[in-house]
């Protein structure tokens, strides 16, 4: 990893600790590696920090530590810190530094997880930190649990290549007032986001379980599930004066989010253009009266594909008169924009309201078309076949 801040778990409050990764166990057998604990209710900071009994007490005692590759591994961390670990040496391909948690994570009044750079300068992000751009590479955040966070859940800064995967952020936005999403990046390109589940997104000033913000260039979504947001399933919003282009929300399926507050909707387009945004084999529902499905305010640079749009029993708009539309299945939807000439309006006939699966006879069955190097799988696990059904199920029907 590259030298940059890693900003610790907040709220880890449960007594036990995590076995230490065989690999781990192997490297300090060898004596090349060893894993360093932090309590900041129990820990002391002259205390040698190798085990929960003799954890260190803050973070600053942390960030003064020099690893050696494969260390800490994981930087075991427990009891409300939030702080930043500085590291002051990089890791290998083969031994990484990496940080973790034992005990559970519920409860913080920020941020769950974070990354950040102080080199974040770029032509993508011209007023970044620093005078250059030297991103975290090789970094995975898999398998988490974030529960009740006061403001964002899970954020990737200044990475090139990270991989979000197996997280659930069950509430977030809870405390603030402010602008904060369940997992989202910034300044960061090739970002891959699969397998997640987010909800409870509370408030409607962003409140999105997922987000396409500033500088970010390549990344995907795809095989996420989100429900139940305050703020809606999906926000593109590019920074000012930066640049977001080519990313893809693919293969994800949303059910019961709203944000009913203008110019936001289920899925929202604002602030600054993302350039080339393909949104396609989504399957969007909701029950909620009075949430827009997408909203837009202006940018543009979003194309629509082989979406579904199912609204609420009493009609849900569309309010984009700004962004591309093709091959989309629009349910109880209106405002359909007329561009798309290979609109199919009918019920898509989903399994159970919360289950988005297709029946047999759907008319969304085949009625969607290829998207070149759009994923050979489906949220479901499904091949997708050619020509594809629209929205997120690619199966035959049920």
């Amino acid at each position: 990893m590259t030298v940059a801040a890693l900003t610790a778990l907040a709220a880890l409050v449960a007594p036990q600790a995590q076995a230490v990764p065989a690999g781990a166990a192997s490297a300090q057998g060898r004596g090349a590696a060893a894993t360093y604990y932090v309590d900041c209710a129990a820990g002391s900071d002259t205390a040698p920090g190798t085990g929960p009994a003799t954890a260190w007490r803050t973070l600053t005692k942390a960030s003064a530590a020099a690893y050696r590759p494969g260390e800490p591994d994981p930087l075991q961390a427990r009891h409300h810190l939030y702080r930043r670990v500085r590291t002051r040496r990089s890791g290998t391909a083969g031994v990484p530094l990496s940080a973790g948690a034992y005990g559970s994570v519920a409860h913080t009044d920020r941020t769950g997880i974070d990354t950040s750079s102080t080199w974040g300068r770029r032509p993508e992000h011209p007023n970044g930190p620093g005078t250059s751009f030297a991103p975290i590479t090789g970094l995975s955040l898999h398998h988490n649990t974030v529960r009740d966070v006061g403001g964002d859940g899970i954020v990737v800064q200044t990475a090139v290549g990270a991989r979000v995967e197996h997280n659930l952020v069950d509430g977030f936005n809870t405390r603030s007032g402010g602008y904060n999403a369940g997992i989202w990046a910034w300044n960061s390109d090739r970002v891959l986001y699969r397998f997640n589940e987010v909800t409870g997104g509370h408030g409607t000033r962003d409140s999105m379980a997922y987000d396409i913000d500033g500088g970010n260039n390549g990344n995907v979504y795809q095989y996420n599930y989100c429900h139940d947001n305050e703020g809606g399933f999906l926000l593109i919003c590019n920074g000012e004066g930066m640049v977001s282009d080519r990313n893809t929300v693919r293969y994800n399926v949303s059910v019961n989010d709203r944000n009913t507050s203008a110019p936001c909707g289920v899925i929202s387009v604002v602030c600054g253009p993302a350039t080339h945004t393909l949104v396609h084999n989504n399957t969007v529902t909701t029950s909620v009266p009075g949430a827009a499905m997408v909203s837009s305010n202006g940018p543009g640079g979003v194309t629509f594909r082989d979406h579904i749009f199912a609204g609420a029993a009493a009609g849900s708009p569309i309010a984009d008169p700004h962004n591309t539309y093709d091959h989309n299945l629009y349910a109880r939807i209106s405002g359909i924009p007329g561009g798309d000439t290979g609109a199919v309006c009918a019920d898509p006939r989903f399994v159970a309201p919360d289950d988005v699966r297709l029946r047999a006879g759907s008319p969304a069955l085949g009625a969607g078309v290829r998207v070149p190097g759009g994923g050979d799988r489906d949220y479901y696990g499904n091949p997708v076949p050619d020509p594809p059904n629209i929205g997120a199920d690619q199966g035959r029907g049920r």
